[in-house]
């Protein structure tokens, strides 16, 4: 297990388990250790990090070979899971025209603010990270720092 996070409430765990075909995000319930884990299959994606949002909510920043353009280019998003391991909502909602995003820090999980992140996402031109306030539910953003 690599990647490990522990919920805040100390309940749940999850860590990420390399396989043949990628990786695998397992979401343990520690009150239960005999059950087994609620699990996110990440074919084809790496996961850079894990963070609890809160006891339910998991987030996990992935990046993904680009299609189209230079080869060995990755793009990152930031996946919500559900302590059932399911894609709640993907983070940042994407906007049309903006160009790719590298590289994604969780800046703060405001845990103050039950629906908000801090997310800092610095594009393909490695210029100043843009710090945006994210709302987990939704996806929807909005700049706090940043071109």
């Amino acid at each position: 297990v690599a990647g490990f996070a522990l919920a805040p409430g100390g309940r749940r765990a999850a860590g990420v388990l390399r396989d043949g075909d990628g990786q695998t995000i397992a979401v343990f319930d520690l009150d239960a250790p005999a059950r087994p884990p609620a699990l996110f299959r990440a074919r084809e994606l790496a996961v850079d990090w894990l963070a609890w949002k809160d006891d339910g909510l998991l987030l996990a920043n992935v990046t993904a070979p680009v299609r189209v353009g230079v080869p060995g280019v990755r793009a990152a998003r930031v996946l919500a899971l559900g302590a059932d391991g399911r894609i709640r909502r993907e983070l940042p909602a994407a906007r049309a025209g903006e160009g790719l995003v590298q590289r994604i820090a969780l800046v703060d999980p405001l845990p103050a603010a039950p629906h908000h992140v801090l997310l800092a996402l610095t594009g393909a031109d490695r210029g100043r990270p843009r710090v945006y306030r994210v709302d987990v539910r939704t996806g929807q953003r909005r700049l706090v720092q940043g071109a």
